[in-house]
């Protein structure tokens, strides 16, 4: 949007740096047959665009899904708040991924089993359901 010698010379590179400029370096721009009248219209222009509308997703009962639809756990789980809590089916696939992998050609490749009395979510009713339909 701005030109090479407003961006070089001048150090504006978003509108803000339009709106910060001093009276001075308005002058000297005017002088350079800069025409800022122009660019201030330009900018008029764009800040007097249809906005989109806000919206609140505090409001929704899941805010995430709300605005990242079907990919909302992937989204929520690359915040700061969630980047070190992992959801408890993660856990149990990489429990069972990994305990396939140990067992592999063992006496007890088809019959182990894996227990965590610490976890409840482990052995919580509708964990035990979801894990059934894996």
């Amino acid at each position: 949007f701005f030109s090479k010698k407003l961006k070089e010379i001048y150090n504006v590179n978003v509108v803000a740096d339009i709106f910060a400029l001093d009276a001075g370096t308005i002058k000297r721009m005017k002088s350079d047959h800069i025409q800022m009248d122009r660019i201030i219209q330009d900018i008029e222009h764009f800040i007097d665009e249809d906005k989109p509308d806000i919206i609140d997703y505090r409001e929704f009962e899941n805010p995430y899904e709300e605005k990242y639809g079907d990919s909302w756990e992937a989204a929520m789980s690359q915040t700061h708040k969630f980047a070190s809590i992992t959801c408890v089916t993660k856990l149990i696939e990489w429990i069972v991924d990994s305990s396939k992998l140990m067992f592999h050609g063992t006496t007890h490749e088809d019959d182990w089993v894996f227990y965590h009395d610490a976890l409840s979510q482990l052995t919580a009713k509708d964990t035990i359901d979801w894990m059934k339909t894996k």
